[in-house]
């Protein structure tokens, strides 16, 4: 009996194969998508309010924009994908929702990753039916210290993994098929090129650093608008809510953000923050106040021509190299670090000095 069923995810999944294959064959190919685009599938902050109780009280995370240059060897076929992730601002740290939209350049090759991470999903974890979204989808309710409720789905050339952690009881199956239908209904359109993506304001291009940057730092991955709480969910002072009610009061409740592949360096990025502030003080209490938070314990580097309010660090416990100026009403950040791996390259650094330079003298003095 025990051979038979260790064999028999095998059996079943070459019987998906053959019976999909005509199917497959007439999904069209991957068309030509932006990261930007393909983060508008995800799921947005104003979705919560009819997926979640206290929607107010779930923060978005930066948005993560992935390319083989950030994340390494991908599987056959994958080109790159996003994610968007959620965290509870009482909880940050163990309640979340995390959003993938992964694009691959043939329906086969999507299939072929779907099933392979839907069978490692499997392990451990119950298997739901749920409703049907997309062209394939499996449900998994794992248990643990923190309970994941999870849906990964497929749809044409496009795959993705929609989760939910709690700590208590799991989240409801019907909670995750109504957040499925939302992103696979968005990625189907996208796909057929009728999902409106929103543009980037009028002044991004002009405010964050100039296209010349990407010849010295790296290509840009992608560039979003993105709520203040994203900033204040990841801020070292960790009182996320303190944070926000300082940038938000001073007239920042959102920010510019654009990341870049770092140059020569495999894994490595760098990050651009940009906060346009009520007032020029405004701006400069917000760079004092990271003068005074790194000016004890932090290794200090030269910040180069970027004004008088400003200051550059490296945070060993993240590996992060960070600086940050005030120019006028507008302050910026400037990071480099490694998503994926447990050490940042040191030869980061000089590209985020590099990047803050240019950034802060392209700056108006507004």
């Amino acid at each position: 009996m025990s051979r038979n069923l260790l064999r028999l995810p095998l059996v079943l999944c070459l019987l998906v194969l053959i019976g999909l294959a005509p199917v497959l064959a007439q999904e069209a190919a991957a068309p030509l998508l932006t990261l930007n685009q393909m983060l508008t599938a995800a799921l947005q902050p104003a979705d919560l309010a009819g997926l979640l109780d206290s929607p107010e009280a779930w923060w978005p995370r930066f948005p993560e924009f992935n390319t083989p240059a950030i994340c390494g060897p991908m599987r056959p076929g994958e080109r790159y994908y996003v994610a968007q992730n959620y965290a509870k601002v009482s909880d940050p740290a163990r309640e979340r929702l995390e959003v993938t939209v992964d694009l691959y350049d043939t329906p086969k090759q999507a299939h072929r990753a779907f099933v392979d991470l839907s069978s490692e999903n499997a392990l451990g974890s119950a298997v739901k039916g749920g409703a049907k979204i997309g062209n394939e989808r499996r449900y998994f309710i794992r248990r643990g210290p923190l309970n994941e409720t999870v849906v990964r789905y497929r749809v044409g050339v496009v795959i993705g993994r929609i989760s939910f952690f709690t700590p208590g009881a799991p989240a409801s199956l019907e909670t995750v098929t109504k957040a499925g239908e939302i992103v696979t209904g968005r990625v189907s359109q996208l796909l057929a090129g009728t999902l409106n993506s929103p543009t980037l304001p009028e002044d991004f291009a002009k405010l964050m650093p100039p296209n010349a940057a990407t010849a010295e730092i790296g290509n840009v991955a992608g560039a979003a608008v993105v709520p203040s709480q994203a900033w204040a969910l990841t801020d070292t002072l960790r009182a996320p809510e303190k944070v926000y009610d300082l940038l938000k009061t001073g007239g920042a409740p959102e920010m510019y953000f654009q990341r870049y592949e770092a140059k020569g360096l495999p894994g490595n990025v760098v990050d651009a923050v940009l906060w346009k502030f009520s007032d020029a003080d405004a701006a400069k209490r917000w760079v004092r106040q990271y003068i005074n938070q790194v000016r004890v314990h932090r290794p200090f580097y030269d910040p180069g021509d970027t004004g008088v309010y400003r200051a550059f660090a490296f945070f060993p416990e993240s590996q992060i190299y960070e600086l940050q100026f005030a120019k006028g009403r507008l302050a910026a950040d400037v990071s480099g670090l490694a998503p994926f791996a447990a050490q940042t390259d040191p030869r980061v650094q000089p590209l985020v000095r590099r990047l803050s330079e240019l950034w802060y003298n392209a700056l108006p003095l507004s």
